[in-house]
């Protein structure tokens, strides 16, 4: 799956109010053309998912607001070799459902100290 990492930031353009994300000057070194800066701003990545059932395109899944390129890039490399556990496109999909959910929830799928390893049962909701 295609994936990339990238740098962001909540500054404002001063003229209309919006934030300038990945396009802010600061995020960037003087003179380094395409060289992050070490200091301003978060990184993020974003991975193109497997398509639905139907053939439709997917949104790709986004995360941000890592602290360093080797925590972001471990995240996708983990994301990366989820997707790849089957080829059968149907395990891919099912796969890919259960990323979404816990990216919409992750309260739901963090390590909990009370179980340990695993995540503590959540009786409210079920996955996909």
């Amino acid at each position: 799956m295609n994936g990339t990492t990238f740098k962001t930031c909540s500054c404002r353009d001063e003229a209309t109010g919006k934030k300038l994300g990945k396009t802010c000057p600061k995020l960037r070194r003087p003179g380094g053309g395409e060289w992050w800066s070490s200091t301003p701003g978060r990184w993020a990545y974003q991975l193109e998912l497997p398509a639905h059932a139907d053939g439709r395109r997917r949104n790709p899944l986004r995360r941000r607001g890592f602290a360093t390129l080797e925590e972001v890039e471990a995240e996708l490399e983990h994301a990366r070799a989820l997707l790849a556990l089957d080829e059968d496109p149907h395990v891919q999909r099912k796969v890919t459902e259960l990323m979404l959910w816990c990216s919409r929830t992750p309260r739901r799928c963090r390590r909990s100290k009370k179980y340990g390893a695993r995540s503590a049962p959540d009786r409210t909701s079920t996955p996909p």
